[in-house]
């Protein structure tokens, strides 16, 4: 069952805008907006960008959900204001580091599913990471594959796509 409330897929490279054009855009959604992020704590470095990320939204989100493993879980049970989800590319990474090469993963497919049937907009953030060389190592080269798949996959069900190069925004499919 497809539906017609937004889905807005935001990507681009490292340090490319789209985190922060991807707030602009959830807050002129419907509050309450809720920050859907993937990140882990997995050292000191990943703790202090997440602390400056929460400094950067604090006041502008009704609230966090740190959810690394299934963030297809949150949005399902979603029901009213919006979603911004950030990042895919650290929710495939989770997923690969937590259970190693698969050839799908169960929240892979979870995420597919609750994104085609959301009850309320959603705006997603993911990078583009298959645009560079071919990777030394198979790991790296199947999580490659695998999230330009993602991307494709995403991308499809989604109204708006843009791409953010060097802050500006692209618009590839839709409209804003």
């Amino acid at each position: 069952m497809s539906t017609s409330l937004p889905l807005i897929l935001i990507v681009g490279g490292a340090r490319s805008g789209k985190s922060s054009y991807g707030e602009t855009i959830s807050l002129t959604l419907p509050p309450p907006r809720r920050y859907l992020a993937t990140a882990e704590r997995i050292d000191e470095e990943m703790e202090s960008r997440i602390a400056i990320h929460r400094r950067q939204r604090e006041g502008r989100f009704n609230g966090t959900v740190e959810e690394p493993l299934h963030p297809g879980r949150v949005i399902a049970s979603a029901r009213g204001g919006m979603i911004h989800l950030d990042c895919l590319t650290v929710f495939l990474g989770n997923l690969m580091h937590h259970a190693g090469i698969q050839d799908s993963y169960e929240q892979l497919e979870e995420l597919y599913s609750a994104l085609e049937n959301r009850k309320v907009p959603l705006v997603v953030i993911s990078n583009l990471v298959g645009e560079g060389i071919v990777p030394a190592d198979r790991i790296s080269r199947v999580y490659r594959d695998m999230h330009g798949l993602m991307n494709q996959r995403v991308a499809s069900m989604a109204t708006t796509v843009v791409r953010m190069t060097c802050g500006l925004p692209q618009v590839l499919k839709g409209s804003l």
